[in-house]
């Protein structure tokens, strides 16, 4: 049972209305981001939390400057492009997988698989990145080269902008 809430909280997605009902921060909204949640961070003096705060109640349409100066430039982008509801109808959780925003077994099916052969090539990733380190370990090579090689690899060298920084800091 959990499996299947899981679902459904990963691909439903908030439908813009007029904005009351949904958190900026925490809800799904923007339909067009992976996981449809917000990932610039928010900033520390700031106090608008719903969608509501965004726009402008008596035009109807997006505070643009707000939007820029508080989102990441592609963020701000897909929030403009929402339409905006004139008639200031509810907002409505709708499923996100799906164009048509309604849910069907099939669209579950093609954002399970998605979602699975995502995870698949990241662990590929991961896979290829294990072999070179194997092959990396067993090269007959003084072992202070191999060593070498590792910390470059792992960006562990103690360059100079590295070491100024960290006297900085101090």
């Amino acid at each position: 049972m959990q499996a299947r809430v899981d679902v459904i909280e990963k691909a439903d997605v908030w439908r813009v209305g007029n904005g009351h009902l949904i958190h900026i921060w925490e809800d799904n909204w923007l339909p067009y981001q992976n996981s449809h949640k917000i990932w610039s961070p928010k900033p520390s003096n700031c106090d608008i939390m719903f969608v509501s705060d965004l726009i402008h109640d008596d035009i109807r349409c997006w505070n643009a400057p707000l939007i820029n100066e508080t989102f990441l430039p592609f963020e701000a982008q897909q929030i403009l492009q929402l339409p905006i509801s004139f008639s200031q109808s509810q907002d409505e959780f709708v499923w996100g997988a799906s164009q048509c925003a309604i849910f069907s077994v099939k669209s579950a099916y093609r954002f399970l698989k998605a979602r699975r052969d995502l995870l698949v090539s990241h662990n590929s990733v991961q896979d290829i990145d294990q072999q070179v380190w194997k092959k990396l370990w067993k090269i007959k090579s003084i072992p202070r080269h191999i060593h070498f090689a590792w910390r470059i690899l792992h960006e562990k060298l103690p360059l100079k902008n590295d070491l100024f920084k960290k006297r900085n800091q101090l």
